[in-house]
């Protein structure tokens, strides 16, 4: 049985190519079409005492010293560093590509599995 990440890959991987970077624009903002690919990781908005706040995995790409990923109210180092250095995560929605979508797929699972 495929996990709401493969079906969200699946989903936005037969988007026509003309439309697929507007598309993904739309599920990558915290709006109604928001796909849990682009998920925070924290919550919305979490910030811990040096001012270091929640973001999906391209905000961390994008803001490595503003944001991280929080595991039960605190940054967690080692996934946040693991991130930052990934090159398969864009640091931009506009470069998300139909190839990157598993490696956004197969980091909230890891996610999840920490929150667990």
């Amino acid at each position: 049985m495929k996990d709401i990440y493969a079906l969200e890959v699946e989903r936005l991987q037969a988007i026509p190519d003309d439309e697929f970077k507007q598309k993904v624009s739309e599920a990558w903002l915290l709006e109604e079409n928001h796909s849990p690919l682009f998920d925070m990781l924290g919550r919305r908005w979490e910030e811990d005492e040096t001012g270091i706040s929640a973001g999906c995995l391209t905000q961390i790409k994008m803001f490595p010293r503003r944001r991280a990923a929080f595991v039960n109210g605190k940054v967690h180092t080692e996934f946040t560093q693991k991130i930052k250095e990934d090159s398969r995560i864009p640091d931009s929605a506009v470069f998300i590509t139909k190839e990157s979508l598993p490696v956004f797929a197969e980091y909230q699972r890891e996610y999840q599995a920490l929150k667990s």
